[in-house]
């Protein structure tokens, strides 16, 4: 036998995190069964988010905000191009 192999007695269980866990935090069950309510014309089934008049109406009342930054979100340097402060108009 080789001492690679699993003892006996015990069993093998693959775990994906590599440090060992040394506390465990078993929660216990809820006391009570989840309650779930139906509440009417709301979610998918009432068809009120799935209509295109809601997509149309949500874009119109939402405003289009379109940030750019000083450099319009190209990184413009200035300083590896040699004569750009001297007035040079070869350096474009």
């Amino acid at each position: 036998m080789s001492s690679s192999g699993a003892r006996s007695g015990e069993r093998m269980v693959h775990q994906d995190y590599i440090a060992r866990i040394r506390f465990s935090n078993a929660l216990p069950p809820p006391p009570n069964l989840p309650k779930l309510l139906d509440i009417p014309n709301t979610g998918l089934a009432s068809g009120q988010y799935t209509t295109p008049g809601f997509a149309s109406r949500l874009a119109r009342e939402q405003p289009l905000n379109v940030e750019a930054d000083a450099e319009l979100g190209m990184p413009l340097n200035l300083v590896g191009m040699p004569g750009v402060f001297d007035g040079d108009e070869r350096c474009k």
